[in-house]
């Protein structure tokens, strides 16, 4: 079973798990971006729960910092993705396409997370970058 829209703690994974015998692995994407970016390999589905897995083939992504310079390892941004499954635009809305757009076709996906080395480790994403107050930790001990 694919999860994705909301985080999976490892409580929800376990119960799924026990009670229908299905593995349960997270995925990470956005309408914008022909929806799905990120997943966990299913060998790894019980191993790295809380991560939102490897960035599937074709893409490319960074995580930004609010003055736009991409962050180092473990710092903190906003997630952009670039690649064939990136929307072209909103339609009827140039402004909207303007500010979620970048020059060089990278989409600005508006949530927050910290980059890590190794991709199945857990991270940490904030609601979006308008109203990073409140922190969707997927590993406590990842933040």
């Amino acid at each position: 079973m694919n999860s994705g829209a909301a985080p999976l703690t490892k409580d929800l994974v376990d119960a799924v798990y026990k009670r229908l015998k299905v593995p349960v692995k997270q995925g990470y994407g956005l309408s914008e971006t022909s929806p799905t970016t990120h997943t966990q390999p299913w060998e790894d589905w019980n191993k790295t729960i809380g991560s939102v897995g490897l960035l599937l083939p074709n893409q490319t992504a960074k995580y930004m910092s609010e003055d736009g310079t991409e962050v180092a390892a473990g710092e903190t941004g906003e997630l952009w993705i670039a690649g064939p499954n990136v929307f072209l635009g909103y339609l009827n809305n140039e402004a909207g396409t303007k500010n979620a757009l970048t020059e060089d076709g990278y989409f600005k996906t508006g949530d927050v997370g910290k980059f890590k080395l190794n991709p199945l480790i857990p991270v940490c994403w904030s609601d979006s970058v308008a109203e990073n107050t409140s922190v969707l930790s997927f590993s406590p001990s990842s933040c």
